[in-house]
């Protein structure tokens, strides 16, 4: 089979109104995009792979760099099965080199300029390289269940403007040191549901965008409408998850984000837990976090994040302005890590109406504590303000309203983590409310 006869057999489904289109077991080389249309099912038999090209030239559509498939205002549109989707990465890093961040000062971290040049967590130097690996644009009552997706460049899964999104049962096995492989990340997305899934990724795992204008990064163009939106009623929930950046990344840029759930996840060896980045004018609202048990650690090199297991931040985008993060709910949050949490506003005003129940924090030291220990990382936001010096502690909040804390338990390792210290630090928030607190030295 190649690419021209698996497009041709999808034309005929859809052509009669719908139909399953079957890949047997073997590997299938990709040299153009596959065009999904509405009602076809593509199902992936057991020990079938699809490979992508490692020619960039054959990463092209509509002149916009493109990954494997794309369905576009479609309905009804299903890949399922056992077998996998292979982006083919390696042809498209040079992994000998590490990606150098222009917002990550290298003298803001204690070891200086050596510290990003010799970086055993990468993220390794990109190549030019293919767009989004799979892409729904503009889609209705779409899924994608049960496969393997591995080998991303960039973003694996992108569904831009859809509603009504299955994605469950997924194992989503990217290389950690390679940026930008989000596992799946939905802009101005309504009426989704990720469940079941593992995601092993270099970025994010789960990412929920209130997004609708992409400016640079011309690999995820292609499945942007650029139409005004929301990404509401999202629910995350019963998945493992692994990320040099944050696990799960709700973040608003010209969108509102609302209604997101996040419940019974097992977050490992991540950079940030769960990170709610407002970034623009609109709002974040109504987050409910439950039953999440989180391990963080800080990693060399210029990821965003610096082991957080909850980061709550209202900063700058591209210029000053103002939305407003409102209505967190967490409860039943533990982690074992080594960092705090971060509640954190550039101004006072646009964090209000957080309440952390049932929270359980071990903060222990490790390997680049010392070099990254000590400092706030509120990247993304303007380079002046994404490193900022900072004795850690259990929890940090600055500049927020509202804030209630009830059973927060917090337990260092002895001697101290270096740069930490024990107590809250709480900075001109208002409406605090703080009732079993405990603070304990692990000897």
């Amino acid at each position: 089979m190649n690419s021209a006869e698996l497009q041709s057999a999808v034309d005929r489904a859809a052509a009669r109104g719908g139909g399953t289109v079957v890949v047997p077991a073997g590997i299938h080389r990709m040299t153009r995009l596959l065009v999904l249309r509405t009602g076809v099912t593509l199902q992936l038999e057991r020990g079938a792979r699809l490979l992508g090209s490692p020619r960039l030239a054959d990463h092209v559509f509509e002149g916009k760099l493109c990954g494997m498939i794309l369905a576009r205002k479609a309905r009804h549109v299903r890949i399922r099965g056992e077998g996998t989707i292979d982006g083919n990465y390696r042809h498209f890093f040079d992994f000998h080199a590490i990606h150098g961040l222009a917002d990550f000062n290298r003298q803001a971290v204690r070891g200086g300029r050596g510290f990003a040049a010799t970086s055993p967590d990468g993220p390794v130097k990109p190549k030019s390289r293919p767009g989004n690996m799979v892409v729904f644009s503009d889609c209705r009552d779409v899924a994608i269940e049960g496969i393997t997706l591995t080998g991303a460049s960039y973003w694996t899964v992108h569904f831009a403007d859809c509603r009504g999104i299955s994605f469950r049962d997924v194992n989503v096995d990217n290389d950690p040191s390679v940026p930008n492989n989000d596992g799946v990340h939905m802009t101005d997305c309504r009426d989704a549901v990720v469940r079941g899934c593992r995601f092993r990724c270099g970025d994010d795992c789960v990412a929920i965008s209130g997004w609708n204008r992409p400016a640079g990064e011309p690999e995820i163009h292609l499945g942007f409408t650029r139409r005004s939106g929301a990404c509401e009623d999202i629910t995350v929930q019963d998945c493992v998850m692994s990320s040099r950046s944050a696990a799960v990344r709700i973040w608003s840029v010209q969108s509102p984000v609302r209604r997101v759930r996040l419940s019974n996840l097992e977050i490992g060896e991540s950079n940030r837990g769960i990170g709610i980045f407002l970034r623009g004018p609109r709002e974040i609202r109504d987050v409910a976090i439950s039953g999440v048990r989180v391990k963080t650690r800080y990693h060399s090199g210029t990821w965003w994040g610096n082991a957080e297991p909850l980061h709550i931040s209202a900063m700058p985008g591209e210029r000053i302005e103002r939305g407003r993060i409102d209505r967190i709910r967490v409860r039943n949050f533990s982690s074992v890590g080594e960092n705090g949490i971060l509640i954190y506003s550039h101004v006072p005003g646009l964090i209000r109406d957080v309440s952390l129940e049932g929270v359980s924090l071990r903060i222990r030291k490790g390997r680049w504590s010392r070099a990254k220990a000590g400092y706030l990382d509120l990247r993304p936001t303007l380079p002046e303000l994404g490193l900022m010096p900072r004795t850690g502690t259990g929890l940090t909040a600055v500049n927020a309203d509202s804030l209630r804390i009830r059973g927060l338990r917090v337990r260092y390792d002895s001697p101290m983590p270096p740069h930490m210290r024990p107590g809250p630090q709480f900075e001109n928030v208002r409406a605090l409310e703080v009732a079993g607190l405990r603070e304990t030295s692990r000897t």
